[in-house]
């Protein structure tokens, strides 16, 4: 007998078997399986004796938890249902493993965690949008045996720019200065070159910039355009006593 064969990845993937008896070609099998977030879906043939059989099948679960309904894989042991709102695509790992990536709505199914110990589960940054802003912190979890633990990962939608600010004379706004937008009492570094991003603003935006020796005021009346988190300036900062 000779045989190939690949088994089902931890996360999403595929596997194989195909089989052959050197000795009589009218014996052999194979198989093709699928693996993703919402079960796992197999096709199997089989020659005996001139004979052809073959199998469909497929196998998941359902998960109702806080009022989330998610289609998974077949459970058998504990898992976490992630939770990020607003936010599509974004790859999950348990364990330092590739699991899945969240849904449409921002759900991800994360099955086989150890009981009774500490699995970690973090987000990759990677490809998610500037204007999405994620908790990107690894969380730890310890569930019980044949349970599930929701993890949640906060998630905002930025709808901010990075603005520069120059003086008068044209010499940028000194590093370190703090500025505020419209009189709201959330502070604002100034980093080089006088830039200084804000995560969430409205417009008309009015920028005040405070540090040791002085302090400037801005008005910024609208976006240019619909770019997400767009880069405006230069905006003179004209000097205030």
């Amino acid at each position: 007998m000779v045989e190939v064969s690949q088994q089902l990845p931890v996360g999403n993937g595929y596997g194989y078997r195909l089989r052959t008896n050197l000795s009589d070609t009218q014996i052999g099998d194979a198989g093709l399986w699928l693996q993703n977030s919402r079960g796992k879906f197999g096709l199997e043939a089989s020659r005996d004796q001139g004979k052809l059989n073959w199998r469909l099948s497929e196998m998941g679960g359902l998960v109702w938890m806080k009022s989330h309904v998610v289609l998974s894989r077949w459970l058998d042991d504990s898992f976490a249902l992630v939770e990020v709102p607003q936010a599509k695509g974004v790859r999950v790992f348990a364990n330092n493993q590739f699991i899945t990536t969240t849904s449409r709505t921002g759900l991800a199914l994360v099955p086989r965690l150890v009981p009774y110990d500490r699995n970690t589960v973090h987000l990759d940054d990677t490809n998610v949008p500037l204007q999405l802003g994620i908790d990107f912190d690894e969380k730890t979890v310890v569930p019980m045996p044949r349970s599930g633990v929701l993890v949640r990962f906060a998630a905002l939608k930025l709808d901010g720019a990075l603005f520069t600010l120059l003086m008068e004379d044209g010499n940028p706004v000194p590093l370190g200065a703090e500025a505020t937008v419209n009189n709201n009492t959330e502070l604002f570094q100034v980093a080089l070159r006088g830039e200084v991003f804000v995560p969430n603003l409205s417009f008309p935006a009015k920028i005040r910039a405070r540090w040791e020796t002085g302090q400037c005021e801005a008005t910024v009346p609208s976006a240019p355009g619909r770019e997400p988190l767009p880069r405006i300036g230069p905006v003179v900062c004209r000097s205030q006593q």
